[in-house]
C-alpha cells in the first residue's frame, strides 16, 4: 500500500495521534507497575549491595519518562493539526477494524483463558479453534491443536524438565 495514498484518508477512523497517545500512556502505565513492584521488593542498598528492587526501579522510571515524553509528542501533533485545520492521518479506518478485531479478541481470550485451563488445554483450543475459523477446517484443527500441545507438552516437560503453567484443570487431571 503506498503511504502517500492512505496518510490522509478522508475515510472515517481511528486516528493516529490517538493510537499514538493511548500506546504511550499503556508504556507509562507499564512503567509505573514495574516501580511499584520494585518498591515492594525495596530499592536501597544492604550490606551486600543493591536490593532487588534497585534496578527494576530504575528501568521502570525510564519507562515512564519515555512514555510520558512520548504521550506530549503525540498531544503536540494535535494541537498542531487543531491549529492549522488539517486533517490528521488515520491509523485505522473503521472500516477495516474488523479483520483486525477479528486477530485481536481471540488473542486477547486466549491470554485470559491460560489462567483457568493453563497453557496447554488453552493452546490447543486456540489453535484449533482459529484453524476452523480463519482456515475453515474441522477435524485437521481438532486434532493440530491437541497435537501442538501435546508436542510442546513432551518437549518442554518432559524432555527439557521446562515446568510450565498447567492451571487448575490440567493439574487436577494430571493428579488423577
Amino acid at each position: 500500500m503506498d503511504h502517500a495514498s492512505t496518510s490522509h484518508s478522508t475515510a472515517p477512523g481511528v486516528s493516529r495521534w490517538a493510537v499514538e497517545f493511548g500506546t504511550a500512556a499503556f508504556v507509562a502505565v507499564i512503567g509505573a507497575v514495574v516501580l511499584n513492584g520494585s518498591l515492594e521488593q525495596g530499592i536501597g542498598w544492604s550490606s551486600t549491595g543493591p536490593e532487588s528492587g534497585y534496578f527494576p526501579f530504575y528501568i521502570g522510571l525510564l519507562i515512564i519518562v519515555s512514555g510520558t515524553i512520548s504521550a506530549i509528542s503525540a498531544l503536540r501533533s494535535k494541537f498542531r493539526l487543531a491549529h492549522s485545520h488539517a486533517r490528521g492521518e488515520i491509523f485505522l479506518e473503521y472500516s477495516k477494524l474488523k479483520p483486525v478485531l477479528q486477530v485481536f479478541l481471540p488473542t486477547a481470550i486466549y491470554i485470559v483463558s491460560i489462567r483457568w485451563l493453563g497453557l496447554y488445554i488453552a493452546s490447543a483450543v486456540f489453535v484449533a479453534a482459529f484453524m476452523m475459523w480463519h482456515g475453515n477446517y474441522r477435524w485437521k484443527a481438532l486434532w493440530t491443536g491437541i497435537g501442538t500441545s501435546a508436542f510442546f507438552y513432551l518437549v518442554l516437560e518432559l524432555w527439557f524438565k521446562i515446568d510450565l503453567f498447567k492451571g487448575p484443570l490440567l493439574a487436577w487431571l494430571l493428579d488423577r
